[in-house]
């Protein structure tokens, strides 16, 4: 029942009644009670600790001098973000430190959720683009965006698009294709991650086995990339290169395998996905016309900061007279409210996944999904980019608690071999 409920809430994640009454909030409560209920002691907390200590005095000196810098919506009540702000950064911070009870069994109930929403998801692009059901094409959803309670849209932009003829991209229930991008992304991160700690952690040396018990695990990963650069959205390429070269190329080029048939098959096949569905796209984002436009958004406003921002945080002459601060990096907001703190918590959270990962061999590649989903917008304190984070570090922290048993052998090659 968990992996169902979970799996309905990943893929209706910015649907609901409110923004505290939607699906969001419910995936959150279903994992803090459901797989988070396996509690069962802490590793390495003095350090966290202090980090956090840190990150929240810098804050609220934050929220005193600059309050501008702490909103992420309209809400203008700084205390009130403080504190949302410093539970958040909690409850991403501290998982990697966690230790559970029965790991095996959380790591198959996120296997299956995140195959489930990984394939339903493929099931839902593929009538989208088929324009088969008139309810589940590209308008249809694009229409249903005015009533998500993030990512959403106002009508009168919508029938404006619709009456230009602006192009409209696959975007499903979360109202922009950056966002269904990173839920791929986050994923696809936790299948990658959950399978490689489940083949590690079987007791038997049966390789034909182990390739039964998970036979399909390529093929879910193949899918989740054609899904990727079905999105047609330059973060949805960028995820899917970083999936296709540290979990499907890397190791084939270290063994020198890249050149067997059913490599280069599998190559052709995304490249021609790729070229059908977001060559177009990716060449207009990084032409005059496109501006860089994705570039802009995420990383334009470090062409205004000065080294002293990266030290106590950005000053409010940096946020233009009519808004908030505008930017679409949560990485960038983590420093720009807090600093060297910030900094500092980044640096903590990254170490700590990149040793969590060091026995499947995938360091890099988990301190880069946890970057990459943080990244997608600035609303990195939010209960949906928690789901997503948890999904990444949850399995992690499940590999923390594995490890005093776990053979010292890295899984190499093909995932299901």
């Amino acid at each position: 029942m968990t992996v169902i409920i979970l799996t309905l809430c990943l893929i209706f994640l910015h649907e609901g009644f409110s923004y505290y009454v939607s699906f969001q909030v419910l995936a959150l409560l279903t994992i803090a009670v459901s797989v988070l209920s396996k509690f069962r002691s802490v590793s390495g907390g003095p350090q966290f600790f202090i980090v956090f200590a840190v990150f929240g005095i810098f804050l609220v000196y934050k929220a005193i001098v600059a309050p501008r810098i702490i909103i992420q919506n309209d809400d203008p009540n700084v205390p009130r973000a403080v504190v949302g702000i410093l539970g958040y950064a909690f409850m991403i911070g501290s998982i990697p430190h966690i230790r559970f009870r029965q790991p095996v069994l959380i790591l198959k109930k996120l296997r299956s959720a995140s195959s489930a929403t990984i394939l339903i998801l493929a099931g839902l692009l593929a009538l989208s683009e088929s324009n088969l059901i008139p309810f589940l094409n590209r308008e249809a959803f694009m229409q249903q965006n005015t009533r998500l309670v993030e990512n959403w849209a106002m009508q009168e932009a919508v029938d404006a698009n619709l009456e230009f003829g602006m192009e409209i991209k696959p975007d499903l229930f979360y109202g922009e294709g950056s966002a269904l991008a990173v839920v791929l992304f986050s994923c696809l991160g936790c299948f990658i991650i959950s399978s490689k700690l489940l083949i590690q952690d079987s007791n038997t040396s049966d390789r034909s086995m182990l390739k039964s018990r998970f036979k399909h695990t390529d093929t879910i990963i193949l899918i989740g990339l054609a899904c990727l650069f079905i999105c047609q959205s330059l973060s949805a390429i960028v995820y899917g290169v970083v999936i296709l070269f540290f979990v499907y190329l890397r190791e084939r080029l270290a063994l020198s395998k890249l050149m067997n048939w059913k490599t280069g098959v599998t190559i052709t096949i995304i490249l021609a996905i790729f070229i059908y569905f977001s060559y177009d796209n990716v060449m207009f984002r990084m032409s005059g016309s496109g501006g860089y436009y994705s570039i802009v958004q995420r990383f334009g406003v470090l062409l205004i900061i000065e080294p002293i921002d990266f030290l106590l945080g950005f000053d409010e002459s940096k946020i233009p007279d009519h808004g908030r601060l505008q930017m679409q990096n949560g990485v960038i907001y983590i420093i720009a409210i807090s600093g060297l703190a910030g900094l500092l918590y980044l640096i903590s959270l990254s170490y700590s996944v990149f040793k969590l990962s060091i026995p499947i061999k995938l360091s890099l590649f988990s301190v880069l999904l946890v970057l990459g989903t943080m990244m997608q917008n600035m609303g990195v304190f939010s209960p949906n980019k928690i789901v997503l984070l948890w999904l990444i570090l949850l399995p992690l922290a499940c590999g923390g608690s594995m490890y005093p048993r776990q053979r010292p052998v890295a899984i190499a090659g093909n995932m299901n071999e």
